[in-house]
């Protein structure tokens, strides 16, 4: 089974680098850079993880290690307050640790998953808790390990996080009965890469998962479909900018209705207690290098194999960051304002995809996809 039964086993690290399989979707919209981890929440000698947040972003469940695993809820009062101290929300003995839970939107049913079996159970009103469950039957597929449900707001549609050595997958299901469910399809990820556990976005258009870039780096990647009946396909597969911290695991997002704000787990170690919750929030616009034509600035040549271009009517005392895949910032330079064109050279910068954030008089003016490629 997966390491401590919570998370997947490494695979081998592929034989490309990131940006020769993804970055070059132009459809994300924004930019994370305001991680914080839940202090306030986390045991940080124990396991915080499988979040789940509401709509409107004010209330988040999660699997809480805490003398076994429990259902617990922390809300908070807006957007910009902490989360208050967390309560545990009853669920029925189901005689396993539970692993991950995910709720309709009313939050009055749940599909929860322990002992690598998925159930589902319901209750009255908020104030209740849940009392008695139902196993759900999972045909045409038999994983050694799983977690990580959501299901569409139809709830004809499942996503789940499975394992069977040596790799994870997001499976896709269809509702054939009532608590049951056919295997269609695993989503297609590049050759070499893994799954992680994620979730749908509220309006069933997104799916947000950690994806396994190699034995090291696991990022959080989101894939996407025009309607809630299309498939996601693999050319829609995109990194997450700003969120994921280079080298450690990065899993398990969940987003409010709006997907500007997200609450994910990062893990410095392959151990269930090594999970704890973080929360992030989309503050800038992300204008694709592949969409030049948005935005009052561009970059060129993009790829490129040292130096890049930046032009626009640009005005200001002008900063550029370049950003790694994980939200560092690994190159910052002052641009000369008077230059119609702006140079930036990259020739140190090993091969791989980045962004550019560019700033006038501290003001960001928006966040740019970058290639490197080899001189």
């Amino acid at each position: 089974t997966a390491p401590n039964s919570r998370l997947p086993t490494a695979i081998p690290p592929p034989t490309h680098s990131v940006s020769e399989k993804i970055g070059d979707s132009p459809s994300l919209e924004c930019y994370f850079d305001s991680t914080r981890y839940l202090t306030e929440i986390n045991n940080p000698f124990a396991a915080d993880a499988y979040p789940w947040l509401s709509s409107d972003g004010l209330r988040l469940y999660f699997t809480k290690q805490n003398n076994g695993e429990q259902l617990s809820l922390a809300k908070r009062n807006n957007l910009q307050s902490p989360f208050q101290m967390p309560v545990n929300v009853p669920l029925p003995d189901f005689g396993a640790s539970l692993t991950s839970c995910w709720l309709s939107e009313n939050e009055l049913g749940v599909y929860f998953c322990g002992g690598g079996q998925l159930y589902y159970s319901s209750r009255q009103s908020l104030n209740d808790g849940f009392t008695s469950y139902v196993p759900v039957t999972l045909l045409g597929l038999k994983p050694e390990f799983l977690a990580g449900a959501s299901l569409n707001e139809a709830g004809t549609e499942l996503f789940l996080y499975t394992y069977t050595h040596p790799n994870g997958y997001i499976s896709q299901y269809a509702k054939v009965a009532e608590h049951a469910f056919l295997f269609q399809r695993y989503l297609t990820l590049p050759d070499g890469y893994g799954a992680n556990p994620g979730q749908l976005s509220k309006d069933d258009l997104s799916i947000y998962f950690g994806l396994q870039v190699d034995s090291v780096n696991r990022v959080i990647a989101r894939m996407t479909r025009p309607t809630p009946v299309d498939t996601f396909a693999l050319e829609t597969l995109e990194l997450i900018p700003g969120v994921s911290q280079d080298g450690i695991y990065n899993a398990m997002p969940t987003l409010s209705a709006d997907e500007k704000w997200m609450v994910f787990v990062r893990a410095t170690a392959d151990a269930w207690e090594a999970n704890e919750l973080c929360i992030t929030q989309c503050d800038s616009n992300l204008v694709s290098v592949f969409a030049p034509e948005t935005g009052r600035w561009s970059v060129y040549p993009n790829p490129t194999n040292n130096v890049v271009y930046i032009t626009g009517p640009l005005e200001g005392e002008l900063r550029a960051d370049i950003i790694s895949i994980g939200g560092a910032i690994i190159q910052s330079e002052t641009l000369d304002v008077v230059a119609s064109n702006r140079e930036l050279h990259l020739g140190n910068l090993p091969v791989g995809l980045y962004f550019l954030k560019l700033y006038s008089d501290n003001q960001v003016l928006g966040v740019k996809k970058l290639v490197k490629n080899q001189e």
